[in-house]
């Protein structure tokens, strides 16, 4: 289902079933710099989050800002919601892809709620 308001696109456009995306490989390039699906990344999270307890810093988790894009990056470029694409030409950096953040944060939501409740 597709629910658009004004032009804000509510329910993000999805080919795979949901549980999926969770196993969507993508390297890491910001934090982890290395290859993690989605499901490896939100483990990772997790367990810092549990480990640092007040300490845990949200906006440098694994001490780089920016830690979420390329989560987000990965399912906007394999299609999970509407993104554009520029490929880089260099090997070793990122392709460039963007999105509307509201709906990839949204989407990323509903990703770790079905992975932790199965909702």
């Amino acid at each position: 289902m597709q629910v658009v308001i004004d032009g804000v696109e509510y329910v993000p456009f999805v080919h795979k079933e949901d549980g999926d995306w969770l196993d969507l490989r993508f390297y890491d390039h910001i934090s982890l710099n290395r290859e993690v699906t989605v499901r490896e990344f939100f483990n990772e999270i997790l367990q810092k989050l549990w480990d640092e307890t007040d300490g845990f810093s949200g906006k440098r988790p694994f001490g780089n800002s920016c830690w979420d894009y390329p989560v987000m990056d990965a399912l906007g470029k394999a299609g999970a919601y509407p993104a554009t694409v520029t490929e880089s030409e260099y090997e070793d950096e990122p392709d460039d892809v963007r999105y509307d953040v509201k709906v990839a944060s949204a989407f990323v939501k509903g990703l770790i709620s079905r992975m932790c409740l199965g909702a």
